[in-house]
């Protein structure tokens, strides 16, 4: 995972590769990110826990909507 640091509340995480077990092996892509937000409550859980206090994720891109990464904006 790849973190990019946008400003002093901001963070940009990024994922190459899928690491939800249940669809990184979908034939078909998803129309929509709906089923991806297992993936912005775990981003939420992990960077509340590390950073002591409550964050806000945002999913901007899917790889199983056809995107080439996972991009989730943080929110501290």
């Amino acid at each position: 995972m790849k973190y990019h640091l946008e400003n002093e509340s901001i963070i940009i995480a990024e994922r190459n590769k899928c690491f939800c077990k249940q669809v990184a092996n979908a034939k078909e892509l998803f129309n929509n990110l709906t089923y991806c937000q297992c993936s912005v409550e775990f981003n939420k859980q992990f960077f509340t826990a590390s950073l002591g206090k409550e964050v806000q994720v945002e999913l901007l891109q899917s790889i199983i909507c056809g995107a080439k990464s996972c991009k989730f904006r943080i929110t501290i």
